[in-house]
C-alpha cells in the first residue's frame, strides 16, 4: 500500500517538472524574440574584398582522355644523304640470252699439230697359199683399199706364219700403194724350214694424197718352195 503511494507522488512530481520545462523554454523564447525583434528585408551586396592568399596547391587530378589527332604538319627538308650500306648477296643468274648474230669470218690460224693417226680395217686370216717361183706375185687376201681426207705418212703393218720346205730357202716380200714399193723396198724374211714360224716387217710410204688408195703385199720364194698360212694386214695413217 505504502509502495503505491510513494510511485504515485514520484510520477506527479515529474509531471510537474516536465511541464515547467516546457513553460520557460517558451517563455525565453519570447522573450529573446521581443528583445531582437523579428527578421529584416535582405540588405544590398557589399564591396568586393581584397583577394585571399593563395592557396595550396591541390593533388594532381586524373589523366583525361586522348584528344584527337592533328593535322599533318608540312613536309620538312630534305635530309643528308645516309652512309652506304653493306652489299647484299648475289642474286641467281638471269635466263641465257639470245644468241647473237654470227661475226665476220676470222683469220686463218696456224697450222695446228699433227693429229692421232687413222687406223684402216686390217685383214686377219687363216688360209694356206704356196709359191715355188721368183717372180713377184700378189700375196692371196692381202690386199686393203683405202681413203684419205688429208696428205698423210702411210705405215703398212704386215705378219705371217710360214715355212719353207728345202733348207736354203726364202721367202722376200714387199708392200705398195696404188703398184709403186714401199720403204724399204723388198725384204727377205727368213722362216724356218721344218716348221711353221712367225715372221713381220712394217712398210713405209710418206705423202700420200688424199684420196682413194690400194695397199697390197707381194712375195716371191728363192731356192725352194714355201707355204703361208695365218696372216694379218694394217694400214696406219698419219696427216701431214
Amino acid at each position: 500500500m505504502s509502495e503505491n503511494i510513494g510511485t504515485g507522488i514520484s510520477v506527479r512530481v515529474f509531471t510537474i517538472g516536465l511541464i515547467c520545462a516546457i513553460l520557460i523554454s517558451g517563455v525565453g523564447t519570447y522573450v529573446a524574440v521581443r528583445l531582437s525583434g523579428f527578421e529584416g528585408p535582405e540588405g544590398e551586396q557589399g564591396l568586393h574584398g581584397e583577394m585571399g592568399l593563395l592557396g595550396p596547391q591541390g593533388e594532381q587530378g586524373i589523366q583525361g582522355l586522348q584528344g584527337e589527332q592533328g593535322p599533318q604538319g608540312l613536309q620538312g627538308e630534305k635530309g643528308d644523304t645516309g652512309l652506304q650500306g653493306p652489299q647484299g648477296d648475289q642474286g641467281p643468274a638471269g635466263p641465257q640470252g639470245i644468241q647473237g648474230i654470227q661475226g665476220p669470218k676470222g683469220d686463218q690460224g696456224e697450222q695446228g699439230s699433227q693429229g692421232p693417226p687413222t687406223v684402216f680395217d686390217v685383214i686377219h686370216l687363216e688360209v694356206f697359199s704356196d709359191k715355188d717361183t721368183e717372180i713377184f706375185e700378189d700375196f692371196p687376201a692381202t690386199s686393203i683399199t683405202i681413203t684419205l681426207e688429208n696428205t698423210s705418212d702411210l705405215l703398212v703393218l704386215f705378219s705371217t706364219n710360214a715355212r719353207v720346205f728345202e733348207e736354203d730357202a726364202t721367202i722376200v716380200w714387199k708392200a705398195l700403194v696404188d703398184g709403186v714399193e714401199c720403204f724399204p723396198g723388198e725384204v727377205a724374211l727368213q722362216p724356218s724350214w721344218k716348221l711353221f714360224s712367225s715372221v713381220s716387217f712394217s712398210f713405209y710410204k710418206p705423202s700420200v694424197g688424199a684420196g682413194t688408195h690400194t695397199v697390197k703385199m707381194q712375195w716371191s720364194v728363192w731356192l725352194g718352195s714355201a707355204r703361208a698360212y695365218i696372216r694379218t694386214l694394217a694400214i696406219m695413217a698419219f696427216p701431214t
